[in-house]
């Protein structure tokens, strides 16, 4: 066995040809990497600036790598072919390569006409492989009432494997053709960042799930594509924690960002794109909610009240921002999207807007991601609109007892599970 030098080549290649060099910095920067003091404008001399920072001949050094990889993974396996048969799909095997850096002697890249190799590269060092019995999911909430709400849906479709003294639940989902999915759901109950970090971090080293999953409700910040119980998937989970206050009194964020699974990205775009799924899911919304209300009323002394009319919900794919932030103002939403120059009147002074395209902002999303990340676990979030981010965020919860949170931390939950493949 030894070391591949063909690894650094394969992935810069990809990355310059695909990847704009904003793309390119956002990827590495996500990824562990520091930022570049004097970042070179050539792409392919970029990618050789980030190099530098890691001893590839180190296995360990391959963890960082990981985030990249994955993605780019999902790429290169539609793009190179396999000229050898095996046991293993193209897509473990290109995996293992990628991910551990390593290959058997035998192996061969055709970058214009695919990649072949004799034998199978060991299992990735940095990630234990999963056994028969891994567990699929572990779903996660950080709310009390948004695991009261992960609860009463999963009683409904799936079959309850009991629980444990660790607040974890466990489920088998049997509405798959491929077989059953196990999943176990943990919640927080605590608001915020650190408290969903410190909470997921041992539970993700112990159980060792295959995906994870933050369901929950979030604030719209695209008040134009966003309704009440719509659902925004986070392509993308822009980290608002770290700003800078200059002196002149304008605020800079210094934004971090964490790209979600890709795989379940796509499960999310196939029911974007046909009617009937996307149907199906619709009307199972609007079909559980009301046992999902009753359900949930049982633990509250103020009820939920179901409206005489539900909306069907939509799904949108896009950034997501988590910062330690309530929003209950437009001027606020505005300021996230554009820089002050661009505002009127403006009354929050930030620089430059965290990102120019976010769909929804919550509080626990960049610290579930880093976790995560941290544990090699790929990961999304899925959290549903439970208010427009304004000052009517109040009036509305207060005329329906909180249906709309109840309403979009329902639909996410129904979304990933129409999502799943072989469903």
């Amino acid at each position: 066995m030894q070391y591949l030098p063909n690894l650094r080549e394969v992935l810069k290649q990809h990355l310059a040809s695909e990847y704009s060099r904003k793309e390119i910095q956002d990827l590495f920067l996500s990824s562990g990497f520091e930022a570049l003091v004097c970042a070179p404008w050539r792409k392919l001399s970029l990618i050789e600036q980030f190099y530098s920072q890691r001893d590839w001949f180190q296995p360990q050094s391959s963890e960082c790598l990981f985030p990249i990889t994955f993605r780019v993974l999902e790429e290169l396996q539609y793009s190179y072919t396999h000229r050898v048969v095996a046991k293993d799909s193209l897509q473990k095997q290109f995996a293992r390569i990628l991910v551990n850096g390593v290959r058997v002697d035998g192996a061969e890249y055709y970058p214009n006409n695919g990649v072949a190799w004799k034998q199978d590269a060991a299992a990735p060092a940095f990630r234990r492989p999963h056994s028969a019995n891994a567990l699929d999911f572990l779903f996660v909430t950080a709310l009390t009432e948004e695991h009261q709400v992960l609860k009463a849906v999963l009683r409904r479709l799936c079959d309850s494997m009991g629980g444990s003294d660790s607040n974890i639940l466990r489920y088998r989902y049997r509405e798959r053709a491929s077989g059953a999915c196990s999943i176990a759901a943990t919640c927080a109950y605590s608001m915020g960042a650190v408290s969903l970090g410190v909470h997921i971090a041992p539970i993700l080293d112990v159980l060792k799930p295959k995906r994870a999953v933050l369901f929950g409700i979030a604030a719209a910040v695209d008040r134009t594509a966003l309704a009440l119980g719509d659902v925004p998937y986070a392509s993308q989970v822009i980290s608002l924690d770290n700003i800078a206050v200059q002196r002149d009194g304008f605020m800079q964020f210094r934004t971090e960002g964490f790209p979600t699974d890709p795989t379940i990205e796509r499960g999310i775009g196939e029911i974007q794109t046909s009617a009937r799924p996307y149907g199906a899911w619709q009307t199972a919304c609007v079909q559980v909610i009301e046992a999902v209300v009753s359900e949930v009323n049982k633990c509250r002394r103020r009820k939920i009240k179901c409206p005489d009319n539900i909306d069907r919900p939509h799904i949108l794919v896009g950034n997501t921002a988590g910062g330690p932030f309530l929003i209950r103002d437009a001027d606020f939403q505005d300021a996230l999207t554009k820089s002050y120059s661009q505002l009127r009147n403006a009354k929050y002074r930030f620089v430059a807007p965290a990102h120019p395209k976010l769909l929804s902002a919550e509080m626990e999303a960049h610290g579930f991601m880093r976790a995560a990340h941290q544990a090699c676990i790929p990961a999304s979030v899925i959290k549903g609109i439970s208010d427009l981010g304004d000052a009517r965020k109040a009036v509305v919860e207060k005329r329906t007892g909180g249906f709309y949170r109840a309403y979009a931390c329902s639909n996410a939950v129904l979304a990933l599970l129409h999502c799943l493949p072989g469903r």
